[in-house]
């Protein structure tokens, strides 16, 4: 078993991350809309000037990908997508973390929230693998202090139009310039645990699957459990200029929204697919909407190239297979 596939592998136990949609169609002021405009190449200056003499406002550019977040009136919207260099349009949709879903509803029946890693069962080519050397992003709500938890993990923030930036020189980090970590909803803080926890506050009886990986928290939920799409793409930009500089190798999103679009014209699942070209493995939550019908997988999930993971309710059998089953609230 290769390297890659051994990560590969080791980190679909992201499973137990899962993510709710939402339904959003902007986060700007009330006769306004925030909208992703996705560009044949590059844009300049000249759309900058045009956007804004349609009433509009140039919210939010981005480094790596033919994107920018535009405000703009619902009337003027329809002369943004006249542009010649413009590909499509589409809304700046609202994004929410799995346990956002977990507080606005009744708890499934293969609780969700109670979910929890299992190790490699003993003889598995699997059990000798700790994630060394694995540079793991997790793209939620922050990672908070805990005894289980390495005190140097780094985390930035991505709300708001944010974009972090650290000082490089020479091709090596100078200043990582980060933010003091924080996770007001615990949502992020509980995937850090189930990918590498030490087991501190349980006497060992609670370990993540990957101890030996190096984490790194980019936040783009708030403490309710809320975010828009721009806020992950910009943590997507982030990891195609910076994640060489962390070591990552792993990108996990266990965030989701709304799929109403193709995924040939979602803004987000364009982006995870240019940070898995890049080499990263991104995997991403399927969603906790099973129970709601067929097609319930949430974006980025409807990826082509990531892995989309959904959860296992094993019935605490341990390596009793026969009986396990997909649980009833997972998308997949």
């Amino acid at each position: 078993m290769n390297s890659i596939t051994s990560t590969r592998i080791l980190f679909a136990l992201l499973a137990l991350c899962l993510a709710p949609l939402s339904f959003a169609a902007g986060n700007g002021p009330a006769d306004k809309v925030d909208v992703i405009v996705v560009y044949k190449a590059k844009p300049d200056q000249a759309e900058k000037n045009r956007v804004k003499a349609l009433g509009g406002e140039t919210k939010r550019e981005f480094k790596n990908f033919n994107m920018r977040v535009i405000s703009i009136s619902e009337n003027a919207l329809k002369n943004v997508g006249k542009g010649k260099n413009v590909k499509f349009v589409a809304p700046d949709r609202e994004t929410f973390g799995m346990a956002t879903l977990s507080l606005a509803s009744s708890a499934p029946t293969e609780s969700a929230a109670h979910a929890t890693a299992k190790m490699p069962a003993s003889g598995s080519a699997n059990a000798t693998y700790r994630g060394y050397g694995v540079g793991v992003a997790i793209v939620d709500s922050g990672v908070g202090v805990h005894m289980d938890l390495d005190p140097s993990i780094r985390q930035y923030n991505f709300a708001g139009g944010a974009f972090p930036q650290p000082e490089v020189d020479d091709d090596e980090l100078d200043s990582y310039n980060s933010d003091p970590r924080s996770d007001g909803l615990g949502h992020g803080t509980h995937v850090a645990g189930i990918l590498s926890g030490s087991g501190s506050a349980s006497s060992g009886q609670h370990k993540g699957a990957a101890r030996s990986a190096k984490l790194l928290s980019l936040k783009v939920l708030d403490d309710d459990g809320r975010g828009v799409a721009s806020d992950a793409i910009a943590a997507m930009d982030w990891l195609l200029t910076y994640g060489e500089y962390f070591d990552v190798k792993v990108v996990n999103m266990s965030i989701g929204k709304a799929v109403e679009e193709s995924n040939a014209t979602d803004p987000l699942v364009i982006a995870v697919e240019q940070v898995w070209d890049a080499g990263m493995t991104v995997v991403v939550a399927a969603g906790n909407f099973g129970r709601d019908g067929n097609m319930t997988i949430t974006s980025p999930g409807n990826a082509r190239k990531v892995i989309t993971v959904g959860s296992l309710t094993d019935k605490e059998t341990g390596n009793n297979f026969a009986d396990d089953f997909v649980s009833t609230y997972s998308s997949m």
